[in-house]
C-alpha cells in the first residue's frame, strides 16, 4: 500500500508541472527526477496499523456501490455498526483500535470477508494482525474461494461455512457463532 502512494504522488507532482507549466519533455524529465530524488531522501513512512487499514477499507466501502454503509449522520465512520456487521466483539474491536493484543484468526477472518478484501488484500491484512492463509486448511480454503466469488455478507458466509464445515472428510469449526446469525430468506 505504501509503495502505491509513493507512486501516485510522484504521477500527480509530474502531471502537475506539465500542465502548469507547459515545460519541454526534457525539463519533464528533469523534473521527474527531481521528484523522484527528493522522494527518496525522504524517510518511508511508518508502517500503518492494522487498525489504520481496515479503517481505510471501511472509507473504500462507503464510497463504493455497496449497499452496506458504516457512516455516521455526521459522515463519519461508524465504528460500532461495522464491528456489529463483521460479527466482531467489542473488545476485540478495542484491542484492534488500541494495539492493545493481537486479535484471534476467527476475528481476522471475519474482518477479511466484512471489508470485502481481494485474496492479495485478505493475505497483507491476516500478515499485519500476525495470522497468514493455511493452503491445507479447509476453512482458509474455503473462505479463499468466498472471496473469489465475492460473497462478502457475513451472514451469508456464515452459513456457508456452517454447510462446508460439515463436510465429513474435512471438518472445521465455524467462525461465526451461529446463534447470533439470522436465518436466511427461503428463496
Amino acid at each position: 500500500m505504501k509503495d502505491y502512494r509513493i507512486f501516485v504522488e510522484e504521477r500527480l507532482n509530474t502531471g502537475d508541472a506539465l500542465q502548469k507549466r507547459n515545460l519541454s519533455d526534457a525539463d519533464c524529465l528533469h523534473y521527474a527526477k527531481a521528484v523522484a530524488e527528493e522522494l527518496s531522501r525522504r524517510p518511508f513512512e511508518e508502517e500503518t496499523t492494522l487498525y489504520e487499514d481496515i479503517c481505510q477499507y471501511i472509507n473504500r466501502i462507503n464510497q463504493g456501490a455497496s449497499t452496506e454503509k458504516f457512516l455516521k449522520k455526521s459522515g463519519k465512520t461508524d465504528e460500532k455498526k461495522f464491528y456489529d456487521y463483521a460479527q466482531i466483539d467489542k473488545n476485540t474491536w478495542s484491542n484492534i483500535r488500541l494495539k492493545a493484543r493481537g486479535i484471534t484468526k476467527e476475528s481476522a477472518l471475519k474482518l477479511v470477508i466484512a471489508l470485502q478484501l481481494s485474496e492479495k488484500e485478505a493475505q497483507e491484512l491476516l500478515k499485519k494482525a500476525s495470522w497468514s492463509f493455511n493452503k491445507s486448511d479447509y476453512r482458509d480454503r474455503v473462505i479463499i474461494a468466498l472471496l473469489h466469488v465475492r460473497c462478502f455478507d457475513p451472514r451469508k458466509a456464515a452459513w456457508l461455512l456452517e454447510e462446508y464445515g460439515k463436510n465429513e472428510r474435512h471438518p472445521f469449526r465455524n467462525i461465526y457463532d451461529m446463534k447470533r446469525i439470522a436465518p436466511l430468506p427461503v428463496q
